[in-house]
């Protein structure tokens, strides 16, 4: 009967294992897809003007999320769990700013 039950807890421990790996991988593929998606094109602003050409109604813009330091809110949640919570948020905070680029010179810049 030992080996059995022993047996059957290497079949268990095993499933488990590949099951958790299939979840992660479809995690990582789903978070993959999620950070690939992109805006649309955004038409060109008429009233901006280029800093580096100066040229007026060549900028477009849009708006993103990029990462920036570490938040000191998940860096304490990471002490408190053990690392844990870093699995799932990361310890980089995410701010949103705007992304313009000239059409015309081919300048880009981030604006807070």
């Amino acid at each position: 009967m030992q080996i059995g039950t022993g047996t059957q807890r290497r079949v268990y421990a095993a499933a488990m294992e590949t099951f958790l790996g299939l979840l992660v991988v479809a995690a990582l593929i789903g978070f993959a897809l999620y950070k690939s998606a992109t805006t649309p094109p955004v038409p060109a602003n008429p009233h901006l003007v280029c800093p580096h050409c100066q040229s007026k109604g060549t900028v477009r813009t849009t708006m993103l999320k990029r990462k920036q330091g570490i938040s000191g809110g998940k860096a304490t949640g990471a002490l408190l769990t053990g690392g844990i919570s870093m699995l799932g948020t990361g310890l980089s905070r995410k701010q949103t700013m705007t992304h313009m680029a000239c059409s015309n010179c081919s300048v880009e810049w981030d604006v807070v």
